[in-house]
């Protein structure tokens, strides 16, 4: 699959990389929008630091590709977003309602919600694993298409997004260019 992939400052490429595959409570989703938001620039440019090899990017949406064991509630080719916290759901902090402080199962962390992108694989890319499905999936209502338009829908979005990939790096050089 594509993805853009930090190798460090100021350098990111759109390269093949392996597809993810879901494993216990996890969830794949095929890519059709997502966007560049702020942090990911910050990042380019070296003001966040992330491990180089990584793929940047939050704040998808996408259709179900694969659900791994124990995730319900859910099917495969549903229309879901997922958000820029990816809490676990099941520490301390999220259940306090502190979602962005995901301790990960113990506790707290700074910034432990926030992992697309930070601390795993992000969402520039054609497929996303999303970790702890159940609590970082949220359904977006079909409501009057019929399924031949959401197949055309999101036939036409994945081409989009098939498209906005492959000019991505060039964008991201060009505004690079501009910022020095």
């Amino acid at each position: 699959m594509l993805a853009t992939v930090f190798h460090g400052v100021n350098d990111i490429r759109v390269e093949e990389v392996e597809r993810p595959r879901a494993g216990v409570g996890e969830a794949v989703i095929g890519v059709t929008l997502t966007t560049i938001c702020g942090t990911d620039l910050h990042i380019v440019r070296g003001e966040y630091p992330v491990k180089s090899g990584l793929v940047i990017g939050h704040e998808p949406v996408g259709v179900i590709e694969e659900l791994g064991p124990g995730v319900t509630g859910y099917e495969v080719g549903m229309r879901v977003l997922v958000g820029a916290i990816t809490p676990c759901g099941q520490c301390r902090a999220c259940l306090s309602g502190q979602l962005s402080q995901c301790g990960h199962g113990d506790g707290y962390e700074a910034l432990g919600g926030w992992r697309f992108g930070n601390t795993i694989n992000g969402a520039q890319a054609e497929y996303l694993l999303v970790p702890h499905a159940q609590a970082n999936l949220a359904r977006i209502p079909a409501r009057s298409l019929t399924s031949r338009r959401r197949m055309k829908s999101s036939a036409i979005e994945r081409e989009a997004s098939s498209r906005w990939l492959s000019n991505l790096e060039a964008w991201l050089s060009r505004d690079i260019r501009r910022s020095l």
